[in-house]
């Protein structure tokens, strides 16, 4: 047991938390999220390039599809 009975932080990005908390959970620690670096995007008004794939949601996309199947290969392995 490397904390303890201690509370702790657990500093990650946003996106990574979930895994991060479960991850963490698995092995009996309960730790106090601390997320970081929050996609948001800001509304934008409806325009023909609003119907064409961009760099910005292409990288959300990306993103959220990585951290889904992170979640998957951990419960696969019994991780969490």
């Amino acid at each position: 047991d490397m904390v303890g009975e201690e509370a702790f932080v657990l500093v990650t990005s946003a996106y990574h938390m979930k895994r991060s908390i479960a991850l963490f959970n698995k092995h009996g620690m309960d730790p106090v999220p601390a997320p970081t670096v929050h996609y948001i995007k800001k509304r934008q008004s409806l325009s023909p390039g609003s119907f064409f794939p961009s760099y910005s949601n292409i990288k959300y996309a990306d993103i959220i599809v990585r951290e889904k199947l992170g979640i998957t290969w951990a419960k696969l392995r019994g991780q969490i």
